[in-house]
């Protein structure tokens, strides 16, 4: 017999996004929309996968959660 044992040992969230709006044309749909993506989703997803990154450490002691975020948004 053959198991399969899934196994996590780096997760790399890369997520980032922007309206592009000022500040105060800024609706609140929008902001709503980044914070499910940019924070939610990416708290959901690592969550989710926390039981094979700990199968993943338990396997050489290693299980890392990278956060990554950037948006190219200049303020004038």
């Amino acid at each position: 017999m053959t198991w399969l044992i899934i196994v996590l040992h780096v997760l790399v969230n890369n997520s980032g996004a922007t309206w592009g709006e000022a500040l105060e044309k800024y609706p609140d749909e929008a902001w709503s929309k980044l914070l499910t993506l940019n924070v939610q989703r990416v708290f959901t997803l690592t969550q989710k996968l926390v039981p094979m990154l700990e199968k993943g450490s338990k396997r050489d002691g290693v299980g890392r959660v990278i956060n990554v975020s950037h948006t190219l948004y200049a303020l004038v």
